[in-house]
């Protein structure tokens, strides 16, 4: 590494002792830190101590750190926790997405009757599964051979309005797979749309293991000022003027 990936960031120091205090007080932190703080290491690091900590007490924590896009969320699960794994190993780590962003094997099938090309694709992935790894986009266009547009991407992948009551199996599911798995790991990367997800699903009375990520201890939320419109979007449905008239006339006759 660099000299200077190895100098000394008090602006770190000072943001990982906060968030420390935030840990063992079991309270809540709203903080500010400029580009190339290292937010994540401020964050990763008092979390991942946590779950170890538990661990010798055989005890189970589980954190889970939100991102504002796939691009950052990748980052954490590529770059910085593999390289935080090998310094305090002990821990387990799982990236979770929607459903549109994993390979779908119905959806393609479904898709590949009429076809030429996604039935080409379709006959490829299925010789190449074993190289499929988490079956994300990124792992398709690296079988492929080149990169997939958004539209030939929606032929490929899943969807809640295709498969709503997600009754797959973890063995035929690439999202299922990795929900499940993220359900048994010390630390979850997710994006603040998964976030929502899971808040729908925290009603009075709901079991832990009955709402969408399951038990959280510790949350972080990275590049919080952009979660509030993800919630409103999220939140807000939108009607057209007939779609208004329809609703309106049901609820006054």
């Amino acid at each position: 590494q660099s000299a200077r990936s190895l100098d000394a960031r008090p602006q770190q120091a000072m943001l990982g002792q906060a968030i420390i205090g935030c840990f063992d007080g079991q309270e809540n932190l709203v903080a500010q830190a400029l580009v190339g703080t290292g937010k994540s290491f401020a964050v990763l690091v008092p979390m991942i101590h946590k779950v170890l900590e538990a661990k010798k007490e055989k005890k189970n924590l589980r954190g889970i750190v939100s991102t504002e896009t796939l691009t950052l969320q990748d980052q954490y699960v590529t770059k910085d926790l593999p390289f935080l794994a090998k310094i305090y190993p002990g821990f387990t780590f799982r990236s979770l997405k929607g459903r549109s962003n994993y390979l779908c094997f119905n959806v393609i099938k479904q898709n590949a009757r009429g076809n030429t090309k996604v039935a080409q694709v379709e006959r490829l992935l299925n010789t190449h599964r074993g190289r499929l790894n988490i079956g994300d986009r990124s792992n398709i266009e690296h079988v492929l051979g080149y990169e997939i547009d958004d539209h030939f991407w929606s032929f490929v992948s899943g969807s809640s309005q295709f498969c709503a009551e997600n009754k797959c199996e973890a063995q035929d599911c690439f999202s299922t797979k990795a929900r499940a798995e993220a359900m048994v790991s010390d630390i979850v990367i997710i994006n603040h749309a998964l976030l929502r997800v899971d808040a729908d699903t925290r009603d009075d009375g709901v079991e832990f293991d009955e709402t969408f990520l399951g038990p959280v201890d510790f949350l972080a939320v990275d590049e919080a000022h952009t979660l509030e419109q993800v919630l409103v979007d999220g939140w807000t449905e939108e009607l057209s003027e007939w779609e208004l008239i329809d609703k309106t006339s049901k609820i006054f006759d």
